[in-house]
Order: C-alpha cells, then sequence, then structure tokens
C-alpha cells in the first residue's frame, strides 16, 4: 500500500507540463500521430495509458495526468480539425509527449525500473513501429478526405459570419447616417440646419485659406419684412413661404456641392464652393426668382490676398455686407469690402446701379421675375 501512494504521488507531480524530462543518451520515441480529429485524440491517449501501464502503473493512477494531457492537446488544436502532430517519447527516467508550440508534457517519473518493464517498453516500441508501417492507404485517404470537408466546412462557416458581419456592419453605418442627416437637416424646408453650419463652414474654410484651389463665398440670405407676412397671412402661410424661399435658393446652387442652411427663423445661408464673381451671380439670380424680397451679403475668402484667421471673420464680412444691403433699401445684394470691385465690374456690365453704402457696394438686381412671391403688408418703423 505504501508503494502505490508513493506511485501515485509521483504521478500527479509529474503531470506538470513545465517539469521537462532529461533527454538523456536513452531517450527514444515510442509513438508519432496526427490527431486532428477527435478519434484520433482518444487513440492517442490510449497509447499513452498503455505505455504508462507498460512501466508499471496502473490505469487509475495516469487518469489525471492523461485528463491534463488531454486538455493541453485540445488547446493546441486537437480534435478540431488542426493537422496537430504529436510524439510520445522516453527518455530512460520520464515518459513525456511533445508538439510544435509547446513545452515537453511530462506523464510518468518511474523511480526504478526492472528489465521486465524495459522489455515490454521495448516491444510496445516495435509493435507501434509496425503498426505505422502497416497503416492502410485507404484510411489514410478517408481521414485526410474528412480533415478536408471540415476545413471547407468551417470555411464557409466563416465566411457567412464574415459575410453577415460586414452587412449589419453597412446597415449600421447607413442607420448612423441617416440620424445624422435627420438630426442637421431642418424640418420645415429641407435645407442643412444651424447646428449643420456650425460644424461644416470651419471646415470649409480651412481648405480654402490652405489652398488656392478651393475658393468659397459665404452668402447670408435674409427674407425681407417675414415678421409682416407671417402676421398678416399666418403661420402656415408663413412656413410655407419659408419652403418656397428655400426651394428657389436650392435651385440657384449645385446640388452636392454647395449648400444650403436655414441658420435662423427667416435667415439662410449658403456656402458656395466658387470665387466672388460667381457668388454675385448667384446672388442676383436668387433675388430674381425670389422678386428681389430678399437682402443678401456677401463675402468671399481669397488665399492669395486674404489675412482671415478665423471662420467668423468671414461669417462677420457677410454680416456687415447683408447689414449694408438693407440700410440701402432692401431686395439687394452687397457684399464686403474685398468683393467690391468684382460688384462694380458685374454693375457696369448689366447696366444696373450700384448702392453706395459705408465699407460695402450694393448691387441691385433687375433680372425677370420668375416665380411670383407672397405680397407683404407694409412694414412698420420696427420692420425697417
Amino acid at each position: 500500500m505504501a508503494r502505490r501512494a508513493k506511485n501515485k504521488t509521483m504521478v500527479e507531480m509529474s503531470a506538470d507540463p513545465g517539469q521537462g524530462p532529461e533527454q538523456g543518451g536513452g531517450a527514444c520515441d515510442l509513438a508519432a500521430r496526427w490527431v486532428p480529429l477527435e478519434s484520433d485524440l482518444q487513440n492517442f491517449l490510449a497509447l499513452c495509458r498503455e505505455a504508462a501501464v507498460t512501466l508499471g502503473h496502473s490505469p487509475l493512477q495516469i487518469a489525471k495526468a492523461l485528463v491534463s494531457l488531454s486538455a493541453h492537446l485540445r488547446q493546441a488544436g486537437a480534435g478540431c480539425g488542426k493537422p496537430l502532430f504529436v510524439t510520445l517519447h522516453w527518455s530512460g527516467s520520464a515518459l513525456w509527449v511533445d508538439w510544435e508550440g509547446a513545452e515537453p508534457f511530462v506523464l510518468v517519473r518511474p523511480e526504478t525500473l526492472d528489465a521486465t518493464s524495459e522489455q515490454r517498453l521495448l516491444r510496445f516500441r516495435q509493435q507501434q513501429q509496425r503498426l505505422r508501417e502497416s497503416q492502410d492507404p485507404e484510411l489514410l485517404r478517408q481521414r485526410n478526405q474528412r480533415m478536408t470537408a471540415y476545413f471547407e466546412t468551417t470555411r464557409e462557416q466563416l465566411e457567412a459570419q464574415l459575410t453577415a458581419l460586414h452587412e449589419a456592419l453597412q446597415e449600421r453605418q447607413l442607420e448612423l447616417t441617416r440620424s445624422i442627416i435627420e438630426a442637421e437637416t431642418d424640418a420645415l424646408t429641407g435645407a442643412r440646419n444651424r447646428r449643420a453650419f456650425d460644424a461644416e463652414f470651419p471646415r470649409a474654410f480651412r481648405r480654402a485659406i490652405t489652398s488656392p484651389d478651393n475658393a468659397l463665398t459665404l452668402l447670408l440670405v435674409d427674407l425681407d419684412h417675414f415678421k409682416a407676412i407671417n402676421d398678416t397671412h399666418g403661420h402656415r402661410y408663413g412656413d410655407d413661404y419659408l419652403r418656397d424661399a428655400a426651394h428657389a435658393m436650392q435651385q440657384v446652387i449645385r446640388t452636392g456641392t454647395d449648400q444650403l442652411y436655414r441658420i435662423g427663423g427667416d435667415e439662410f445661408a449658403i456656402l458656395l464652393f466658387a470665387a466672388a464673381p460667381i457668388g454675385c451671380a448667384k446672388a442676383a439670380d436668387i433675388l430674381a426668382r425670389m422678386e428681389r424680397r430678399v437682402s443678401i451679403g456677401l463675402a468671399s475668402v481669397d488665399p492669395q490676398q486674404d489675412d482671415l484667421a478665423h471662420p467668423e471673420a468671414l461669417q462677420e464680412r457677410a454680416d456687415q455686407a447683408l447689414y449694408a444691403a438693407k440700410e440701402a433699401g432692401r431686395g439687394q445684394f452687397a457684399c464686403a469690402p474685398d468683393c467690391c470691385r468684382v460688384c462694380s465690374n458685374a454693375a457696369q456690365a448689366s447696366g444696373a446701379t450700384a448702392a453706395k453704402v459705408p465699407k460695402t457696394a450694393a448691387l441691385t438686381a433687375a433680372s425677370p421675375t420668375t416665380k411670383t412671391m407672397p405680397q407683404p403688408a407694409a412694414p412698420s418703423d420696427a420692420d425697417r
């Protein structure tokens, strides 16, 4: 009984794969197997148990070490389709197993080994060698077919999962894009809202001042006497008026390039990715479509001449021009000082007159009427 307890303790201690064997002069390979399938793994564990019994250990004594070995092999891919190659060794002092990428796993370390056990171990080795030499090629072919089928099935499953994940990601991105667009769109007019303007205007400004090829013109548009129109005709009529105004401005700018924003109740902004002359032409077109019932302030970025450091400076210029257009009598557009020459030339070419206002030049559009807008009530002094 004392000897049995001693052997049991020895087996439990030897189940630690970190305690490698002494690979001395008596080392030899007892068996080697591919263990991609569960049946291969079970057969190899049976060989390990048989070798340990040959050395004088009972199956019960070796059971704990075999359970631990099985767990390590499964973690390395055995029994799951991976073509893992394992070898059972006898080194004269230990029975151990090794495989690629792992430390030797010691099964048993017998303290004594009699001649009978050594002879049985030699016969065990010879038997395994004959078995290896006599393996049926047809069985090997079938095993290879099973492994190929397993890999093909696994590949198809992974591809299907990857496709599903990709589709789910695309759908999520579309939902996110739709949510962002909805959050940055004015529900009444369909134009972009103030939140979108505050986010996109600084980016457009930075591109314009860092590259001569990225021109930028800012138009600030204010509907003249909108309060009087709203008070006279009602809020529903006022909403239709705002929608019609937004539609008229959308018809002037380039879809997908320029952007229209509703930044206040009756205030709009247009980011026009073009130089000042085109901005003046667009402003005149807006005035014509809306029967000169709007006032427009215009400012442009010139990377070669401007010393603008912040987008707020460009917006301030456009706002001052808008104020000048209102002071000059409304129904016209005015340009910031850096656009005065452009506006003057445009006025001379079109035969229109330019209103003289402090620090700005205003051009009254004389284009024919293309859209009938509601007639506002006479504005009060407060509206002026």
